[in-house]
């Protein structure tokens, strides 16, 4: 319970643009290149994690209040409480409100912004690959149906058209795997 907050700080004060930075090492296609469909899959699929992640600090923010509150098995639960209670009693009350305090601003502050960070680049990052998915569909479909498949083969302006799409399909595939 208590290593992934201390992670967490630590990352904060060590890097505290470390997943920040992601954006300008990837180059991200606007969410206008992609289809009507896909973009009222990606802005659905957006309104639910945002629902998601306010429920989730609303539900942290409760969970680290709650914990505030004493009751009879602070003692037994918490072993720093433990060790005030048995070895100053006359300070117990202070320091039990300051480390109960610490879980509070631990749960909410700490632990729950990474895993939005990761949940949010995570997203982006499918939402790019649904937009390559859409581009490739844009020369599955072309501007082809008029001409027979046979003579395509044959079309040397047509298959370098594919060619030079298809090498930056592939680079763009890269650059999100990297």
């Amino acid at each position: 319970m208590t290593f992934y907050p201390m992670l967490g700080a630590t990352v904060l004060l060590i890097d505290p643009k470390l997943v920040e930075n992601l954006f300008e090492e990837v180059k991200m296609l606007p969410i206008d290149n992609a289809s009507e469909s896909t973009k009222r899959k990606i802005k659905m699929e957006m309104k639910i994690v945002s629902i998601f992640t306010i429920i989730n600090t609303t539900v942290a923010m409760a969970v680290g209040f709650a914990v505030l509150i004493f009751n009879r098995y602070d003692y037994t639960t918490f072993l720093p409480i433990k060790y005030f209670v048995d070895y100053h009693p006359e300070y117990s009350g202070i320091f039990a409100n300051i480390y109960k305090g610490s879980f509070t601003f631990a749960v909410t502050f700490l632990m729950t912004p990474h895993a939005y960070q990761v949940v949010y680049y995570t997203q982006h990052f499918k939402y790019q690959f649904w937009m390559l998915i859409d581009l490739i569909d844009d020369i599955m479909r072309g501007e082809i149906s008029h001409i027979l498949p046979s003579r395509l083969i044959e079309d040397h302006e047509y298959q370098q058209q594919i060619k030079l799409n298809l090498i930056g399909f592939v680079k763009r595939h890269q650059e999100l795997l990297m």
